[in-house]
C-alpha cells in the first residue's frame, strides 16, 4: 500500500527480529486477517521482502516505551510523521533502548540551521540521505533561498531506507496492511478490580 503526495499523520515501527505475532503480542494486540488501506487510523501490520515486521498506528501511539517493549531482544527504526505542520522524526531502538534519533521541524522548534536535532549515531545512510538532499536544495535555490533550509524528507527517507517501506517513499514495498486488535483474550485474564474483589468476597462467605 502506498499513498499520495497528500500528506498524512502517523506512527510507523520496522521491526528485524521478530515475528508479527510475538511484535503484536507485546502491544496486546493480535491479527485480524481483515485488510486495510487507512493510514494512521487503525493498528496495522505488513510484512517486508527481507522479512520485517512493519506497524503502522495513529499520530503519536507509537510511544517510547511501546517502541522499548518492541525492540527487546531486536531492533527497529521508527518514524512519527505530521506533514500538515511539517513534523518528521526518526529513531533507531536497539534490545530495549534508543540508541539514535533524527528530528525535523520546518517551524524551527528543533535543531540546527536544518532544523535538525540528532542524537546518538545515526547509521551510515544518513550521511548519505543528508548530502544529497543538501546538494538537490543547493541545485534548486535561487538567489535569495536559503539552500540549506529544508530536511523535513530526511527522517523519512531514513526510516524508509533501513525499514523498506514508509507513506510517501519512492523506494518502499508496495505492502499489504492487515488490521490488529486488542487481544480479547488477554484482557479476559486480567480480570477488573471489581471482578477480583466479588470474586474475594465470594470465597470468604
Amino acid at each position: 500500500m502506498r499513498v499520495g503526495k497528500m500528506g498524512f499523520a502517523l506512527d510507523l515501527a520496522s521491526i528485524e527480529g521478530l515475528d508479527k505475532d510475538e511484535a503484536l503480542r507485546r502491544l496486546g494486540y493480535v491479527d485480524t486477517g481483515r485488510r486495510t488501506d487507512r493510514i494512521g487510523r487503525d493498528v496495522a501490520w505488513a510484512a517486508t521482502s527481507k522479512g520485517r515486521v512493519v506497524l503502522i498506528a495513529r499520530h503519536g501511539w507509537l510511544k517510547p516505551a511501546r517502541l522499548a517493549e518492541l525492540s527487546g531482544g531486536a531492533s527497529l527504526v521508527a518514524g512519527r510523521f505530521e506533514t500538515h505542520v511539517g513534523d518528521s522524526n526518526a529513531w533507531g531502538y536497539r534490545d530495549g533502548a534508543c540508541v539514535w534519533s533524527v528530528l525535523c521541524s520546518e517551524e524551527g522548534r528543533h535543531g540546527d540551521q536544518h532544523g535538525l536535532t540528532v542524537d546518538g549515531a545515526p547509521p551510515p545512510e544518513f550521511a548519505v540521505i543528508r548530502e544529497r538532499l543538501l546538494a538537490e536544495r543547493r541545485a534548486e535555490a535561487h538567489d535569495d533561498d536559503e539552500p540549506d533550509e529544508g530536511l523535513l524528507d530526511l527522517p523519512e527517507e531514513l526510516v524508509g531506507a533501513i525499514g523498506g517501506w514508509t507513506p510517501e517513499g519512492d523506494n518502499s514495498e508496495d505492502l499489504q496492511f492487515f488490521i490488529a486488535a486488542p487481544d480479547g483474550v488477554a484482557a479476559q485474564r486480567s480480570p477488573g478490580f471489581f471482578s477480583r474483589l466479588f470474586k474475594g468476597l465470594g470465597r470468604s462467605r
